[in-house]
């Protein structure tokens, strides 16, 4: 049997060239980081990455964190709401909506379906993003909960009672019941004093005002008590008020009860000692007894 002659290969070379040619895929090219995190998989000439596929943008992180997950004018964007009600800033920030290729917020109730709505009070859509709108949305957060952050100052939810402080969780567990500066700390040194077990037996009360607490003030007067006795016997009663400006630094010191000499003796020891720093300034009195 005779067989028909083989066809030339050069028509089949020509199809093949004819056909059009997929871009380079830059799973290890120079586009490989665009590609995982962009979805800007193919390689152009002169080196720029685009996106060419919406397959390419699905398996990128702009689709899983931002919904950009469809291929348009050569970059990844969100396309449908579908998209960005599976994205990351869906769920933490209300953005679910797509417009103009971005995923946006577009009601309270994206907002209030956001892990940012319970974990901070963010459950009220203002200005394009989830914020504080009210004290509720400060109430019903974990802040609350846990810091006593339960009211409401600008876009922020911040302890504004001392009530807060008090059936918050930082109470319970660290003792920071009281509002101090505008958040929970322990009560300020004016109000509870040194414990007994802490306070020199021969030595009145030591009263603190502008939020230093006890133990930062306890350490630093221990100390110079034991510089005031070696300036000069205590005779009589001695006291000390100085002022604290908010870096620590003490200033302004004034010591009754002792001859000039050893006034100035107490005055430089005291100077030289610095307490934790403030936000406001601080008062100082302490009165010292006669040891005997």
């Amino acid at each position: 049997m005779l067989r028909p002659p083989p066809l030339p290969s050069w028509p089949l070379l020509g199809l093949f060239l004819a056909l059009p040619l997929a871009p380079l895929q830059a799973s290890d090219g120079p586009c490989a980081d665009r590609c995982r995190e962009l979805g800007e998989c193919a390689a152009q000439s002169g080196g720029r990455c685009v996106a060419m596929f919406d397959e390419d943008c699905e398996a990128s992180e702009a689709c899983t964190r931002f919904g950009r997950c469809a291929a348009k004018g050569g970059v990844c964007s969100a396309a449908t709401d579908e998209a960005c009600e599976a994205s990351e800033l869906c769920r933490q920030r209300g953005e679910c909506t797509a417009r103009d290729g971005h995923c946006e917020v577009a009601s309270d109730d994206s907002c209030r379906a956001s892990t940012g709505c319970p974990s901070s009070g963010r459950c009220t859509l203002g200005d394009g993003e989830c914020i504080v709108g009210s004290s509720a949305d400060c109430e019903g957060s974990q802040l609350c909960q846990a810091t006593g952050a339960c009211g409401r100052r600008g876009k922020t939810c911040v302890p504004t009672l001392d009530a807060h402080c008090a059936a918050s969780a930082a109470c319970a567990d660290d003792g920071r019941c009281a509002l101090v500066d505008g958040r929970c700390d322990t009560p300020e040194a004016e109000d509870t004093g040194l414990l007994a077990e802490d306070a020199d037996p021969r030595d009145g009360p030591i009263h603190v005002t502008g939020g230093l607490r006890r133990n930062a003030v306890r350490k630093v007067l221990r100390e110079v008590r034991a510089d005031a006795v070696r300036c000069g016997p205590l005779t009589a009663d001695v006291e000390l008020t100085a002022a604290i400006l908010p870096k620590g630094k003490i200033t302004d010191i004034v010591v009754v009860g002792v001859p000039r000499k050893q006034e100035r003796c107490i005055a430089k020891a005291l100077k030289k000692r610095r307490l934790p720093e403030r936000k406001r300034p601080s008062t100082l009195t302490w009165r010292l007894h006669r040891p005997d």
